[in-house]
């Protein structure tokens, strides 16, 4: 039976099957195993390693790098590719260890199914042959696996990626701007939508992708809901141009729903304070088509 905890099992002559359950939504769990910058969060093993090196090219075909490092300096290096992808159902994929201690490929198949918001992963490794199977059943790949799974409870809990200075061009932005308390954020968002909507088509625009600009400012939000524009718009009525400036900021995105959000920022200034970056208090989210948000703090 598949539980929260892992389960091993070894299946024929040449397969370890392993499962194990996630309080999470399966299209959550799917990014969380291939996109590089939740990968590198949770795929870690028993504590002292760190994945310095982690590349996907998720494409039927395409190929993965992952080299992990100890604190004592030893390094373990994996690649791969990609044979079969269904998005947040299945995938297939080779696996070779540089030492190749598996004792040759591997075949990995990956299988996600989601029941009430909680997503079952079945991983089926096929290796080369019964004895190569056994050795790895016996290195204790158990225990590095279920640690790396703990973690992934911990990234999927709070879905972001890793923060980061990223260098910040200056963007061209519509807003609606209020001082607001934090109870009347989401009337503020709605108040201003229309506003927005009709900004954007007045100055010819398809497309003008959602953000949010805020500071506090006496306890209460500077809060301004609005568009990036490609170029410099003239306001209109309570709508108003606000140039994002140039510089270093802060970032990390946040890959599942908006509920996430009041955690999200305190983890971005956490990360700020123990790297002392310094911030300037300009803070913007902007909402991506594929559901996520980037959070940007700019630093002085």
């Amino acid at each position: 039976m598949m539980t929260s905890k892992l389960d091993l099992t070894l299946a024929g002559d040449r397969e370890i099957v392993l499962a194990r359950r996630f309080q999470a939504p399966r299209a959550l769990v799917f990014r969380a195993f291939t996109e590089p910058a939740l990968v590198g969060r949770w795929l870690l093993g028993p504590p002292g390693w760190t994945m310095p090196v982690c590349e996907i090219d998720l494409r039927v075909g395409g190929v993965f790098r992952y080299v992990w490092r100890h604190t004592d300096g030893r390094e373990m290096g994996l690649g791969g590719a990609f044979r079969e992808i269904v998005p947040n159902e299945r995938l297939v994929h080779t696996e070779l260890f540089d030492a190749d201690w598996t004792g040759g490929e591997t075949l990995v198949t990956t299988t996600f199914a989601e029941s009430a918001g909680t997503t079952s992963a079945r991983i089926a490794i096929l290796y080369s042959s019964r004895e190569a199977r056994d050795t790895a059943a016996r290195s204790g790949m158990e225990t590095g696996m279920d640690a790396s799974y703990v973690q992934l409870d911990k990234v999927l809990a709070l879905p972001v990626t890793a923060p980061r200075i990223l260098d910040v061009t200056e963007q061209h932005t519509l807003v609606v701007r209020k001082t607001v308390s934090f109870a009347e954020m989401r009337a503020t968002q709605q108040e201003a939508a229309p506003l927005l909507d009709e900004a954007v088509r007045d100055a010819g625009l398809a497309d003008a992708p959602r953000l949010t600009v805020w500071r506090m400012q006496d306890g209460k939000v500077d809060y301004a809901p609005g568009r990036l524009v490609p170029r410099a718009v003239a306001g209109n009525g309570a709508v108003s141009a606000f140039p994002l400036p140039a510089g270093r900021a802060a970032h990390l995105r946040l890959v599942g729903g908006f509920e996430h959000l009041p955690a999200a920022w305190p983890h971005l200034f956490d990360a700020c304070r123990s790297h002392g970056w310094p911030v300037t208090g300009l803070n913007w989210e902007v909402y991506r088509a594929d559901g996520g948000t980037d959070l940007y703090a700019l630093l002085g």
